[in-house]
């Protein structure tokens, strides 16, 4: 039995953080456990951890999603076992005692008109500090539409990952995918190069490919405040208020879907090299993408269950 000279919640959830960060995790909702302890510490303090308590303050955000409830109840489950094997009066909630921690949105799919008019509003991005700058948010949406990268990864290329020659692209390791290499069609590497050529020209300093107004890496934060603003008025027809850039990699799957719904060839094998492209490590995550077109998905699986019927 824990003594009255246990630690408090605070420092436990200090020692924790500290802990799960040597093992590689970025933990995200550290600052919302360290507001858990707090309100721990203040209303049963040294007291063990209580499944009650945990729920209270899971549930403390009324306007919040219940899944949003589920995932705050979520890290506190995570540090409930990291108490438990400190003090054996430990309450661990039950896994899904909210429901699911995780949800997934339906993503919005743009059109090929919607895409058209994000390119031409990005021409009209202001241009007094750089005259980079519209250009370099027309390459940055055309990739993602044309490849179906992440925004992450496209804002980590750098100069020398474009293989013009062999029409390729590499894309570097990162927590979900190992590294790949990618095919181009011919009027991404056109835009690539165009865009290459005015940056060096612009900022001949650094080797990251994408660039902010003073020659220094973008940022996600900055390229998302941009994109908003560049998306301004178009509808969501996803589960999301706003758009998004991921929703270009959902968009991406789902035109190669239809696409190969329509052929005579077997699917399956497509799909394996969808996932390769993507920089999946298996099917199983490439399915979301893939699942937002059910009409391509129920035509494919017709013409296959008439080919072997």
């Amino acid at each position: 039995m824990a003594s009255l000279a246990s630690p408090s919640k605070l420092t436990l959830v200090r020692r924790y953080l500290r802990f799960r960060r040597k093992l590689g995790y970025r933990l995200r909702g550290g600052e919302l456990l360290l507001g858990f302890a707090r309100l721990a510490d203040r209303e049963a303090p040294r007291a063990p951890l209580t499944t009650a308590l945990a729920v209270r303050w899971a549930t403390s955000v009324k306007t919040a999603r219940p899944a949003t409830h589920a995932g705050r109840l979520g890290m506190v489950r995570g540090f409930a076992r990291y108490c438990a094997s400190i003090d054996p009066r430990t309450q661990i909630p039950s896994s899904h005692l909210l429901g699911k921690m995780f949800q997934r949105v339906r993503p919005h799919l743009f059109t090929q008109k919607e895409i058209k008019l994000l390119m031409r509003r990005t021409r009209k991005l202001e241009t007094f500090r750089s005259s980079l700058h519209p250009l370099t948010y027309e390459t940055l949406i055309g990739l993602l539409a044309s490849t179906g990268m992440r925004p992450g990864e496209a804002l980590r290329l750098q100069l020398r990952d474009l293989d013009p020659e062999r029409g390729t692209l590499r894309i570097a390791s990162c927590k979900f995918s190992p590294q790949r290499v990618i095919a181009l069609h011919p009027d991404t590497v056109r835009a690539l190069q165009r865009y290459e050529k005015q940056r060096r020209s612009l900022f001949p300093l650094g080797e990251t490919f994408f660039v902010n107004a003073r020659g220094l890496p973008l940022s996600m934060r900055r390229v998302d405040r941009v994109f908003q603003n560049i998306a301004e008025g178009m509808v969501s027809r996803g589960g999301r208020r706003s758009l998004r850039l991921m929703d270009f990699r959902h968009t991406f799957a789902s035109m190669l879907l239809a696409r190969w719904s329509r052929q005579k060839e077997p699917i399956a094998h497509h799909l394996l090299l969808l996932a390769r492209y993507l920089g999946h490590r298996s099917f199983h995550s490439t399915w979301w993408y893939v699942s937002s077109n059910a009409g391509a998905l129920w035509h494919a699986s017709e013409r296959f269950r008439k080919s072997h019927s």
